[in-house]
């Protein structure tokens, strides 16, 4: 649930940069990506 709450957020907030590099990674890549990208 969490995870997929962020996942969806980061995707509105920056599809161009997010979209591309989150969809090529792994789904436990994209995961981390997004947890660092929130933090930050």
């Amino acid at each position: 649930m969490c995870v997929g709450t962020i996942v969806r957020l980061s995707y509105s907030a920056q599809p161009s940069k997010v979209v591309p590099a989150k969809r090529r990674a792994t789904g436990t890549r994209e995961t981390i990506y997004l947890d660092d990208d929130d933090e930050v």
